[in-house]
């Protein structure tokens, strides 16, 4: 019987890879890497493709390394990095030493942000939802990881790439039944991961956001920028050299400046009771 169960959650994972996704979201981060270590990889890495940022990185970061290896290798270096940038720096390490040359120095180099860019200021763990959720699934999605919890909450599509934008106030007050797309603004504006910081600092964008998302430029979300922190950290790290992606998150930048309320927002969020249907 345990066979047989292995064999259809192989064949479901094989053949439904978007919906085998959505189902892993539903489980332990240690479950997830274990179910995707088992199988093959050219059928483990299509699910791992389809899970959202965080849970893909939780997989892998919960991997054996020559598991997690085996993935990144068949992945393109992009969507790979998207989900290294995620990782524990030791991770980070030990992956880019373990995955074989020259495909180590892609990864690397898709890694690797110039010191005055976007991406040496971004936030690597900016929340990322899956635009397939209802409002419902969000927050539990939320729930799990409350330590990357921000007021602007992002959208992407299966494959990682920028969809919408939307707030921690617009899901508290949604149905739950709502799907996440129906509350969100779509083709959200956005900064490329090497826009030179200078550039940015005075940029007519921030009259309207506090907080904008990083895409690479196939439009896979890589992190977001907060104004504010852009304008504290500039000085400080004009002269930093190139680094690669910081998993570390400092917690001032997870609360958006001019919404004094967000921590209450996100805790209303966090204990919605789950028979609530937001009407």
């Amino acid at each position: 019987m345990i066979d047989l169960a292995l064999e259809l959650l192989r064949r479901f994972l094989r053949e439904h890879p978007a919906e085998a996704a959505r189902a892993l979201e539903s489980v332990s981060a240690e479950e997830r890497a274990d179910i995707l270590a088992d199988e093959p990889p050219d059928s483990a890495v299509q699910v791992l493709r389809a899970l959202s940022p965080a849970a893909s990185a939780e997989a892998l970061q919960g991997m054996e390394i020559r598991s997690a290896v085996a993935l990144l290798t068949r992945m393109p270096s992009g969507p790979a990095a998207q989900r290294v940038m995620r990782l524990s720096w030791a991770t980070q390490e030990a992956l880019l030493s373990a995955v074989p040359a020259p495909w180590n120095k892609n990864l690397e180099r898709a890694l690797l942000t110039p010191p005055h860019s976007a991406g040496a200021f971004m936030t690597r763990h900016a929340p990322a939802l899956p635009e397939d959720l209802t409002v419902g699934e969000a927050i539990e999605h939320l729930r799990r990881r409350p330590g990357q919890l921000s007021f602007e909450i992002f959208v992407v599509d299966r494959a990682g790439r920028l969809s919408g934008r939307t707030d921690l106030a617009e899901i508290h007050k949604s149905p739950t039944v709502r799907p996440l797309t129906g509350l969100m603004q779509p083709k959200p504006a956005s900064l490329a991961l090497r826009t030179p910081i200078r550039s940015l600092l005075h940029d007519p964008l921030w009259q309207r956001y506090d907080t904008l998302p990083i895409v690479d430029p196939s439009g896979l979300m890589l992190g977001a920028l907060a104004h504010r922190a852009l304008r504290a950290r500039a000085e400080t790290k004009d002269k930093a050299p190139a680094m690669l992606a910081s998993p570390l998150v400092d917690a001032s930048d997870l609360i958006w400046s001019g919404y004094a309320a967000a921590v209450d927002v996100a805790v209303a969020v966090l204990h919605r009771p789950e028979d609530e249907d937001g009407a």
